[in-house]
């Protein structure tokens, strides 16, 4: 009975796995309207001005991504029976975006973790776990699995199984354009900030010290991979990660770290602050923030490490598919508190914000709002990268 039982249970794990990559972006977004202005008959690009198709092709090149057209056998069917009205392939993802909204909790069966509250975050860890896998993708993880490993063992292996070639690009693909484009923009951010403390203009020698501050984390691996770079890779080492979202997240990614630092004997002394909070409460984050400051700056004092005004702070502030679930007015809101606060902060001296970003800003459809977006809020926006899907605008821009 225990064979037969769990014969069916990896069966069903293999079936779900299939559809986790197979659903779409514009479908998640569709669920995610609904933090904000639920409405079921509506899709979530509604009223919304897509990207041009030549920059959306672009951002693929540019980031060595391969689009999501590997389904060409599907489409070919589809215009074979319906011509261009593609009847097949919208159904069909319709149907996989159900079909896993039932399966997920499959995956994580023994995970003692879960809940619903995780609905969302643990579907984007699934396919962004695809794409690590996968050595021909930007952000294959070779080696560290990172990603990977936050994902519970009973299930997880299935993914090592089946090629990563295999899975239906409807989804993941979008993910893994938009995971390559933070790790490429906060790499630049790093690299410059890095090469200006050794700039031969300087007179004094500026330690930059960098602290990555992740606004709604997520299960993101990101912060954790920074913070445990090899020796050799100590120029691209992050010093400090503060990572935000709600605290039913927080909590089990504190639970999912402990259990990575097992797996992987990685050094748990570069520890992430995980700080559970509801980033729709902007004066909450604020003082939150103020408080983390200070006990830093209390800590750096007993330490011995009192800032001589030969060091600085820059703070990279990343925002992954966030605003989407945000009020109106507060993504404004919580930058304008990201650039006070840690430009204001007079431990330290010559401190730099910017922010990286994979999202949606409103009323924006082209470079032009968006600079003007930017400007308004107190920031200056250099570069820029559209893409398809709900979080559409991606870009680096630095506080003013």
């Amino acid at each position: 009975m225990e064979r037969v039982m769990f014969r069916a249970l990896t069966f069903l794990t293999l079936v779900s796995v299939v559809v986790v990559a197979g659903t779409s972006e514009h479908q998640v977004s569709s669920e995610t309207r609904e933090v904000v202005a639920p409405d079921n008959n509506k899709s979530d690009d509604d009223g919304i001005q897509s990207s041009p198709a030549e920059k959306v092709c672009d951002a693929y090149k540019i980031l060595g991504v391969q689009p999501p057209s590997a389904n060409s056998i599907l489409r070919r069917l589809d215009h074979r029976l319906f011509g261009s009205k593609k009847r097949l392939e919208p159904r069909l993802k319709r149907w996989v975006w159900k079909l896993h909204g039932k399966l997920l909790p499959l995956l994580h069966l023994l995970d003692k973790d879960y809940s619903p509250e995780q609905f969302v975050n643990l579907r984007v860890l699934w396919n962004k776990a695809i794409s690590s896998l996968d050595s021909t993708s930007p952000v294959y993880e070779k080696g560290k699995w990172t990603t990977y490993r936050m994902l519970p063992r009973f299930s997880r292996w299935i993914l090592r199984f089946i090629p990563s070639s295999w899975f239906p690009r409807w989804f993941h693909a979008n993910i893994e354009l938009r995971t390559a484009y933070l790790n490429q923009a906060i790499a630049n951010e790093m690299e410059r900030i890095r090469l200006s403390s050794h700039h031969p203009n300087n007179s004094t020698t500026n330690k930059k010290r960098i602290r990555l501050v992740v606004l709604g984390a997520g299960y993101d691996t990101r912060s954790i991979r920074l913070l445990h770079l090899q020796e050799d890779d100590e120029g691209r080492r992050i010093d400090q990660a503060w990572e935000f979202d709600l605290p039913a997240i927080m909590n089990a990614k504190k639970s999912k770290m402990n259990r990575y630092y097992l797996e992987s004997e990685e050094n748990s002394a570069r520890k992430i602050e995980f700080v559970g909070i509801d980033l729709n409460d902007p004066l909450s984050f604020q003082s939150t923030l103020m408080e983390m400051l200070l006990a830093k700056n209390k800590k750096d004092n007993s330490d011995g490490d009192e800032d001589d005004g030969s060091s600085s702070w820059t703070t990279i502030v990343v925002s992954e598919a966030l605003f989407l679930y945000l009020q109106p007015g507060v993504p404004e809101h919580l930058l304008s508190i990201c650039q006070t606060v840690f430009q204001d902060d007079d431990h330290d001296t010559n401190n730099d914000v910017v922010f990286c970003f994979a999202d949606r800003l409103k009323d924006v459809f082209n470079e032009e709002d968006a600079q003007k977006w930017f400007v308004n809020n107190g920031w200056t926006l250099v570069d820029w990268l559209p893409k398809d899907g709900a979080t559409r605008h991606m870009g680096i821009a630095r506080a003013s």
